[in-house]
């Protein structure tokens, strides 16, 4: 091996690296009234009426005597311990099939399992009793039965209303319909009662009916014009929706099962947009109990709100493309959009018919696909650090805006040739990194919190082990803010005011790579790497950092004439662009060369770990608060060259982990510090540790979607106790958010607790402790009765010790340290980098 650098290792044979997990038991019932007897006294009362009103209304429905609860936790009740599934709500009385907002779970009940819980509160003592502090003498503590604890927990509880279903009404429905190209159907999102293990709870389920086959039928009784539906589940652990089309025929009645949709769709006579119609529909909709939530279909555009700007000189310049050299090898990157033109051929490696032509807008996807091949060559390495040349796959799969519902009469329909073409791509050119960038027009009431193609994008990118690249999305007019300055509190000011530039869907795809942008350098009036008036800000669905990253996006017009990021337009002739478009496929080469330069081994969570890894955020964002600020437009910062990362530096050690946590098992990887940065036991350095992982996912959840959670922490040896106690904070702590005293929403919100992605850091210029005896700690927690995947969840970690000064051996030191502990690791550039692609090692 080459002493003038240091390239990442791979570290072999991970599995051997987890244990078995040790977990001490909880602690007792809390009490939430504690020298307040009588305003508990108070509060139960006001849950038994709430209890009590809601066993009124389920006798009285004539859907059937299954109904569906939000039971609201107080602030500080979130952490699962809390919640009132011991004694009010057992799952085996009352399943909890869902949740809605942070705090707010959905109980499934019937008479039966209400008056059995109004019986368990009237058990709940008026007055507390106190126990003795087990660690602190003479101190007393209270000792609240569970029942007491749960009730006083619960902030309100109430029956899923009419008010719950939707957010907006049919005028507004069929206005969308008239003026946007989207499919003319409903997305009806149902609740998926579970029969109760409990004999009498059992009974009194079952005596109620099937309650989706009493919607069909009041469907079908209530609407005087014809219908097409269908059911869809996308898997066990989603929601079941609804989709529904209203027809002129009234004759024209059919359920049908999702795989004969689209012929019946075809057959079928034009869609209504009768307003009584409408109100029909949705007026037994928002009144059945198996109805969650009804939609409206977003509209899928090249841009949710401004188009690229196309500013071309009066002479325009012509670009002349470099044709691929003679065996040379080259990333691939497939491009989801209208189809290419102008690009040599020799580009294209595989490509799809899918679109008529009379139907392709070209033009989008040339000035992307352009930016793959010859960003350098445009716009220099600066704003494109990865080398020219790129295979390109020409996806052609998204109409003219006015033709989008002549193919895709609903999402499911671009979801599934999206599926289809992407497993095309990667059987005909190897393709695992796709460029997308299209977002969602949000619609009356708002998008359901997983879109149709969001979920689709995950478990494509899942079952294929590729990589979307999303566009955050443009806001423009007046969504947009005003250009950054150099005044901290006019930038402060401007994020405030602005209120419409929220991140939309498809960006929003959890599994997936959000893409913010960024400024070019040297453009009069706008800063250099602040970020771009227009790019659509996070963070995404509960806290998750979206964007992931961002890259140079171009400024916009009204900002300068140029835009600093040029490509080559559909005629040929080079021309300035700006918008999220443009940053999306400068981030999907980098992800792609990261796969060319390992040799297509790695998960896709190890590339997206390199991305973030090698991330850096730009210098004028220094000062700002990085939990609320950079994060939320920058994620974790602008990727630099994937060749720079890989080879690394001699005073760097990078450690490259991937795998699968297993069910009851802790990881614990030991190291010691690099010799070179330790003195008398002290450490001094800098190390990054990033993590990926993707868990089990349920929209039925939403607030509470990711079901399993994963923490990785550096730990050092206390050399006095012989514990290990982490060193980290989190790479967006601006202080404190993250201590063990948080609270759950604390966590959640500024922690990145049930993030996809996380990174922490360790840095200390003089050194600190007293002990050189390291460990990477990786750790899972799981959701109230959510059960560990048998098969383990895929991961990846990436550490880097570093010294800040760059001097010392950090890398040959680290090899030392391993090779002693008997840790083997290969080159990730090399054949025997080629170990552990899921679930075991591979044959190379």
């Amino acid at each position: 091996m080459a002493q003038d650098n240091g390239p990442i290792e791979i570290v072999l044979d991970v599995r051997r690296f987890q244990d078995v997990r040790v977990r001490k038991a909880g602690g007792g019932a809390k009490e939430f009234f504690d020298g307040d007897d009588a305003g508990f006294v108070a509060h139960r009362s006001k849950i038994q009426q709430s209890l009590a009103s809601v066993a009124q209304k389920l006798k009285a429905s004539s859907a059937g005597r299954v109904g569906f609860v939000r039971v609201r936790m107080r602030e500080q009740a979130l952490a699962k311990s809390h919640r009132p599934v011991a004694s009010l709500f057992q799952p085996t009385f009352a399943p909890t099939i869902g949740s809605s907002g942070v705090g707010e779970i959905i109980v499934q009940v019937t008479p039966f399992t209400i008056e059995r819980a109004l019986a368990e509160t009237a058990k709940a003592e008026d007055r507390v009793g106190y126990k003795p502090h087990k660690t602190k003498p003479g101190v007393m503590i209270p000792d609240p039965s569970r029942v007491r604890s749960e009730v006083g927990a619960i902030e309100s509880l109430s029956l899923w209303s009419p008010a719950d279903r939707r957010g907006f009404d049919a005028g507004a429905a069929v206005k969308w319909f008239e003026t946007r190209a989207v499919p003319r159907a409903y997305r009806v999102d149902l609740f998926d009662s579970q029969r109760p293990a409990q004999r009498q709870a059992e009974a009194d389920f079952e005596s109620a009916g099937d309650l989706v086959a009493d919607l069909q039928r009041q469907i079908d009784e209530e609407l005087d014009c014809g219908y097409v539906a269908t059911l869809y589940r996308p898997d066990t652990r989603s929601m079941t929706r609804m989709y529904i089309w209203l027809l002129t025929d009234p004759s024209i009645r059919h359920m049908v099962a999702p795989n004969h949709l689209s012929r019946v769709l075809k057959k079928a006579v034009e869609t209504t947009l009768d307003i009584e119609a409408h109100n029909a529909l949705l007026a037994t909709l928002e009144a059945h109990p198996a109805v969650r939530r009804i939609s409206l279909p977003p509209n899928l555009r090249r841009d949710a709100t401004s188009a690229s700007v196309a500013r071309e000189p009066a002479r325009r310049r012509r670009h002349q493309f470099a044709k691929p050299l003679d065996g040379a090898q080259y990333p691939v990157v497939g491009v989801i959009d209208g189809g290419l033109t102008q690009i040599p051929s020799e580009w294209i490696v595989h490509s799809t018919d899918y679109l008529s032509p009379v139907h392709t807008d070209k033009g989008h996807g040339t000035e992307i696909g352009s930016l793959l091949v010859a960003g350098q060559a445009l716009n220099g390495d600066t704003i494109c650090p990865e080398p020219d040349g790129c295979w390109l796959a020409d996806l052609a799969l998204i109409p003219r805006d006015d033709a989008y519902d002549l193919y895709y009469k609903s999402e499911l329909d671009l979801v599934r040739q999206i599926d289809l073409e992407v497993q095309d791509a990667k059987v005909a050119a190897k393709a695992r990194v796709y460029s997308f960038s299209h977002n969602f027009e949000e619609p009356p009431g708002g998008n359901p919190t997983y879109t149709d193609l969001s979920q689709g994008l995950d478990r494509i990118a899942l079952e294929n082990n590729v990589i979307f690249v999303v566009s955050a999305g443009n806001a423009g007019g007046t969504k947009g803010r005003r250009e950054w300055t150099n005044s901290q509190m006019a930038v402060l000011s401007n994020l405030a005011s602005c209120s419409g530039d929220r991140i939309t869907a498809p960006a929003d795809s959890i599994l997936n790579v959000a893409v913010g942008a960024i400024n070019p350098p040297d453009i009069s009036g706008a800063i250099a790497g602040a970020p771009a008036r227009y790019s659509r800000r996070g963070p995404g669905f509960m806290q998750l950092v979206k964007p992931d990253v961002a890259h140079y996006g171009g400024v916009c017009g009204s900002t300068s004439p140029q835009s600093g990021l040029q490509s080559v337009s559909e005629t040929g002739a080079v021309k300035d662009v700006h918008g999220t478009s443009f940053s999306a496929p400068l981030v999907a080469k980098a992800i792609a060369r990261y796969d060319q330069i390992t040799l297509g081994a790695l998960p896709r969570e190890a590339l997206i770990a390199l991305l973030i890894h090698g991330a850096k955020v730009p210098g004028c964002l220094d000062g700002f608060d990085r939990s609320e600020v950079v994060r939320n437009l920058v994620g974790f910062g602008v990727p630099i060259n994937a060749q720079q990362v890989i080879e690394g530096s001699p005073h760097a050690a990078t450690l490259l982990f991937h795998d699968r946590m297993m069910p009851k098992k802790d990881l614990f990887f030991g190291f010691d510090w690099p010799r070179s940065l330790v003195t008398n036991g002290k450490c001094r350095g800098h190390a990054m540790l990033s993590l990926v992982y993707t868990p089990p996912i349920s929209d039925a959840f939403e607030s509470e979607l990711v079901r399993v959670n994963f923490e990785a922490s550096l730990q050092r040896r206390n050399a006095k106790t012989g514990k290990f106690e982490k060193q980290c904070t989190d790479t967006f702590s601006d202080g404190g958010a993250t201590s063990s005293g948080a609270m759950e929403k604390e966590l959640m919100e500024d922690g990145l607790k049930w993030g996809v992605v996380k990174q922490s850091q360790y840095f200390s210029a003089r050194g600190a402790g007293a002990s050189s005896d390291w460990r990477i700690a990786l750790k899972y927690l799981l959701r109230t009765e959510e059960l560990f995947p048998e098969g383990g969840v895929p991961f990846a970690m990436i550490l880097t010790i570093s010294d800040p000064d760059g001097a010392q051996p950090v890398y040959q030191d680290m090899k030392i340290g391993l090779s002693a502990r008997d840790v083997l690791t290969g080159d990730i550039r090399q054949q025997v980098g080629r170990v552990q692609a899921r679930g075991g090692r591979s044959s190379g």
